[in-house]
């Protein structure tokens, strides 16, 4: 009798814990809490339960779930695996420098932190009053987030450290009150096949879309603070093949982990 009472003890525990949501808060330094909840639990009554620092860029804040980080990891193996047939292509056709910038935008991806995210707004005013962002969660779900830091971050065909020395693909730069997108990379080393008219902006919530960084097609677009500045291939320069390159590897810094 005493086993079996045992035994109904540790199946109601499985059951509660199969019941149960999870969802852990991580920052760039440490993992800030671990909240269980009954499943189908919204996300207001998880923040609840965890001590958020002050400083929080909830522009930048990503959620995410096993799967859609599976799918993720899927795509940027996929797109490694694409840029090292192009680096094999334009080295066997005698384009060395190309297959030189295929391969440094190769590493630069696998330098990348990514989740898969959940398109939401995660700032805690929004999901207290508006229940469309207080979603219920089933399952495990990650939340990162990261403390307000007044820079951008410069990426691809170009070099993001201004000493013109050293060569880095994958950068923050300091933001400049007033600056326009163009100002940040007009006296910087684009790399061989680089887009000098036309760059990708992707801002924190992983939303992007291409903005004109050329003299002749400049317009006045101000990066916000978490945004990503992507240079990609020239067009013309991208195999009929491999034409949507460029929008796949935005896509995929889409979903990088707020640092």
């Amino acid at each position: 009798m005493l086993a079996f009472s045992r035994m109904a003890t540790l199946l109601l525990l499985a059951a509660s814990a199969a019941q149960a949501a999870q969802l852990t808060v991580k920052d760039p330094q440490q993992t800030l809490a671990v909240v269980k909840l009954a499943e189908g639990t919204r996300l207001d009554a998880f923040y609840q339960q965890v001590a958020f620092p002050a400083s929080v860029n909830w522009h930048t804040a990503l959620i995410s779930d096993y799967a859609t980080t599976q799918k993720v990891y899927s795509q940027a193996e996929a797109l490694r695996n694409r840029l090292a047939e192009l680096e094999t292509r334009w080295r066997n056709s005698g384009d060395g420098d190309l297959a030189i910038s295929a391969w440094l935008l190769r590493k630069m991806l696998e330098q990348v932190d990514v989740a898969g995210r959940i398109p939401t707004d995660l700032d805690p005013d929004q999901v207290r009053v508006h229940p469309k962002f207080s979603r219920p969660l089933v399952g495990d779900y990650a939340l990162y987030v990261a403390p307000y830091v007044s820079r951008l971050t410069l990426a691809g065909l170009i070099n993001s450290d201004a000493d013109v020395a050293e060569l880095k693909t994958l950068g923050d730069i300091a933001l400049q009150s007033g600056a326009s997108a163009r100002e940040y990379v007009r006296d910087r080393r684009f790399l061989a096949g680089a887009n000098r008219n036309e760059g990708y902006l992707i801002d924190g919530q992983g939303r992007w879309r291409k903005i004109p960084l050329a003299l002749w097609n400049q317009q006045h677009i101000e990066p916000a603070a978490g945004d990503t500045l992507f240079i990609g291939f020239d067009p013309s320069v991208l195999p009929s093949d491999a034409a949507g390159l460029n929008d796949q590897i935005a896509d995929f810094l889409a979903n990088r982990i707020p640092h």
